[in-house]
């Protein structure tokens, strides 16, 4: 996973690990982000399994 940075509003504040982090943070405690395709390979071959 990686982290891109870019300047908002002309801020020239400094970005460091922990900003990312914090972020990485919050989007796993709250369940954010997509599953992995071959999960929802599976999910869709096991939906047409009756």
């Amino acid at each position: 996973m990686s982290a891109d940075w870019e300047a908002m509003g002309g801020s020239e504040r400094v970005r460091e690990p922990y900003d990312a982090s914090v972020g990485y943070g919050l989007a796993a405690a709250f369940g954010t982000g997509a599953e992995p395709m071959w999960q929802l390979t599976l999910n869709a071959a096991l939906d047409l399994w009756p």
